[in-house]
């Protein structure tokens, strides 16, 4: 009919100027936008919520549907000091997950939970609790205090449900969290470098170029699967499929950069798969930090290489002036980390102008409290070692580990998931804080039971 006509002649026009308005955002570089700060109030208690609900994410060659945290992609950087408490409610706008979903697709993709990862904070509940899983429709408040102790340094939070992880993760639930340093003493020259969070991702929507399509996110998955439309619209049909992006946007550019001015990139890692080897090809690049602990002093370096949830802090400075670029080169020396796949391409580009400023890196970074203290000339007090096996195809987000336990521990904790009942002659149960073992027909704890010698066991973990 008539007006049936005309409304498809409608859609396609609405259809064209929205890939008009995406392609158009393709071709001009965004600038390097920083995500929304939450801090702590006064009293030093942050109070805040995180509403994860379906949103749109224009990130330059492609504009999809994903979860997103208030609506932005990455979420909030939350900027803490030691001493602080996080007082975080997570509420799920999400839709309920499809009943009919099946065992081999990623499970319940729209429950969620959250996760700080790296800080020095108990994993009990109300706490950094892994475990939590808070579904369509529910809301979970969770309080994480930071010890006095805590040191200064980068880290992050993200979606944490075994089994969606992955996919909730790299569609965007993550964010950084900066533990500030304390001016009494961090070194001025460290003050006084302009401090800048990079939430680098990879994000695939094209299974067919992924090195390992079970685990990635191909639009497949989302249709399919997700009970969300991905609802994908490509900006420029030539443009690759799986991309990169800093603070959710594609190649963005740090303007306004001195000539000789050092610059402080907090660097998360927030892909779910392959390393990076970053550079700046024609700059000076200084490494401060790795995942959240300071080095004792700056250390100059050709590349900065890390992997997935993993943070760096670096410091960068080009002498001239000009358009530089952070790239993602497969020239650096990964070892065997190659084996697992890198990502190559520009990441952001640095544009450097203006009059020339005279700054210097600090010769000495700032102390470790003890907990993080260099244990390289220690002397152990024991050893167990963890060897990394498995086999039989592709598995998202499990690997499956070899533990091989010396006497006379009777309990080896692998992670705060997962404790091995490795001494255990016939398990009864694991579960977090215990082990227990069936022995003369009773339960026992395994540390009542006499240990052999050595004892091998394996386990399921999440990755």
């Amino acid at each position: 009919s008539p007006v049936a006509g005309a409304a498809l002649i409608m859609r396609d026009l609405a259809l064209i100027a929205l890939l008009g308005a995406v392609c158009a955002s393709c071709g001009a570089a965004a600038p390097l936008r920083q995500p929304k700060v939450v801090s702590a109030d006064a009293d030093g208690v942050v109070r805040t919520t995180l509403t994860v609900a379906a949103a749109r994410w224009d990130a330059g060659p492609a504009s999809f549907m994903t979860r997103a945290y208030n609506g932005d992609v990455p979420g909030p950087t939350f900027r803490l000091s030691a001493g602080d408490t996080m007082q975080v409610r997570l509420v799920n706008d999400l839709g309920p997950d499809d009943a009919d979903y099946s065992m081999n697709e990623y499970g319940k993709p729209n429950v969620t939970n959250l996760h700080t990862h790296g800080l020095h904070v108990s994993p009990e509940a109300p706490g950094d609790d892994v475990f939590a899983r808070v579904g369509p429709g529910m809301a979970q408040d969770y309080t994480i205090e930071l010890p006095d102790s805590h040191a200064p340094g980068l880290h992050w939070f993200h979606a944490h449900v075994h089994g969606s992880t992955n996919l909730q993760v790299q569609g965007g639930l993550v964010g950084a969290i900066v533990v500030e340093d304390d001016a009494a003493t961090a070194p001025p020259e460290l003050l006084a470098m302009r401090d800048l969070v990079l939430v680098i991702q990879n994000v695939v929507l094209d299974a067919s170029t992924a090195p390992d399509p079970i685990a990635s996110i191909p639009a497949a998955e989302y249709l399919t699967g997700s009970a969300m439309s991905l609802d994908i619209e490509y900006g420029d049909a030539a443009a690759a499929r799986n991309f990169i992006t800093v603070n959710g946007d594609h190649q963005p550019t740090l303007d306004g950069v001195a000539p000789g001015e050092w610059v402080r990139l907090r660097m998360v890692q927030a892909g779910h798969g392959p390393f990076m080897a970053l550079h700046v090809p024609g700059c000076a690049m200084a490494l401060l930090a790795k995942d959240g602990i300071y080095l004792d002093a700056p250390r100059d370096v050709p590349f900065v290489t890390f992997a997935p949830g993993s943070r760096r802090d670096v410091a960068v400075m080009c002498a001239a002036a000009g358009t530089y670029q952070l790239e993602a080169s497969t020239d650096g020396d990964m070892g065997e980390a190659g084996a697992f796949g890198q990502l190559e391409g520009v990441v952001a580009s640095i544009e450097v102008g203006g009059g020339a400023v005279s700054m210097s890196l600090p010769t000495t970074l700032p102390p470790r409290p003890r907990y993080c203290d260099d244990l390289r000339a220690a002397t152990p007090d024991g050893a167990f070692s963890v060897n990394y096996g498995g086999g039989g195809g592709s598995y998202v987000n499990v690997a499956l580990i070899l533990v091989t336990v010396a006497a006379p521990a009777a309990v080896v904790v692998l992670n705060a998931a997962v404790w091995a009942c490795g001494l255990c002659p016939r398990p009864l149960s694991r579960g977090l804080g215990c082990c227990r073992c069936r022995r003369r027909g009773r339960c026992a704890a395994a540390a009542d039971d006499k240990a052999p010698a050595t004892a091998t066991a394996t386990a399921a973990t999440a990755a």
